[in-house]
């Protein structure tokens, strides 16, 4: 996962996202929440909001990314 991260380009939104959640799941929240601090397009809003959420609670666990179906 971390080779993975190195080659992920943070000025990407998609990219940022990945990097974003692999971080999460090595533990590195505060990095994590870092990546997550810029903003994203309005469809990938709903998963850096629910990935932002993991880190946040420092949970490292691989979690199918769910969204709020009401808005």
């Amino acid at each position: 996962m971390e080779a993975l991260s190195l080659l992920l380009d943070p000025t990407d939104p998609k990219q940022r996202i990945m990097k974003a959640e692999l971080h999460r799941e090595l533990g590195l929240f505060d990095e994590a929440e870092r990546l997550l601090d810029s903003p994203f397009g309005e469809n990938l809003a709903p998963s850096a909001k629910f990935i932002g959420k993991l880190a946040l609670e420092q949970d490292r666990r691989v979690a199918e990314v769910v969204h709020d179906q009401e808005h």
